[in-house]
């Protein structure tokens, strides 16, 4: 299923997966903007924040920490 267009002229984006428990792609988050201010240097800064920020939310919210007991 899709929502809106996979491409718009004069914008770039990066993006990255959101992996549930079964490491399956349950969403994403992407970043878009201008290309006038999306330059390569520009999403070379961007990218590593942007699959981090995937990361914390498929560690956060599909696996979460096994808790232990303090007894």
């Amino acid at each position: 299923m899709r929502y809106g267009k996979e491409r718009v002229d004069g914008a770039a984006a990066v993006a990255a997966p959101v992996f549930n428990q079964a490491r399956g792609v349950e969403a994403a988050v992407s970043l878009r903007g201008p290309e006038a201010r999306m330059s390569a240097e520009h999403i070379r800064m961007i990218a590593p924040l942007v699959v981090e920020t995937a990361d914390v939310i498929s560690r956060d919210f599909f696996d979460p920490p096994v808790r232990r007991s303090t007894v």
